[in-house]
């Protein structure tokens, strides 16, 4: 009898070491990996503000992360300047923009990561006063 509770608690042992020794992407929270922004031009393929689909409005735009804070988004001769910060929000990691002109000001705000990876951002942000939902995803050139 001994031994089954031995063998026992070394699985529990076991399995707490695991569940211990998981990291925090693991469990499904990550920071922002500001390298992979950097590391490359990036473009929208998805922004849907509120109600409707504006992906076309900022499709043609090539986004480069600079590594000052700046962001630049070029599109022929159209330039727009603005700026980035990652951060978190109640353990959740952020991508915070900011552009002062057009179309490029309707994405300044501090969304959500939902998922990244090497040449992907899906990114979301609530509103606080209607509870409306804005997406925008992000996707390496």
């Amino acid at each position: 009898m001994k031994k089954v509770n031995a063998i026992g608690f070394a699985l529990f042992l076991t399995a707490m070491t695991a569940l211990v020794s998981c990291t925090n992407q693991d469990a499904g929270t990550y920071s922002v990996n500001s390298s992979q922004l950097k590391d490359g031009a990036w473009k929208v393929t998805y922004f849907w503000d509120k109600d409707h689909d504006e992906t076309a409005s900022l499709s043609s735009y090539e986004i480069l992360f600079n590594d000052d804070g700046s962001v630049t988004a070029v599109s022929g001769s159209d330039v727009i300047n603005g700026t980035w910060l990652v951060g978190s929000d109640d353990s959740q990691p952020k991508l915070i923009l900011s552009f002062s002109a057009a179309p490029f000001a309707e994405i300044s705000d501090d969304w959500h990561v939902t998922n990244q990876t090497n040449n992907l951002m899906n990114l979301e942000d609530v509103s606080g006063g209607n509870g409306s939902t804005e997406l925008l995803t992000l996707e390496k050139i």
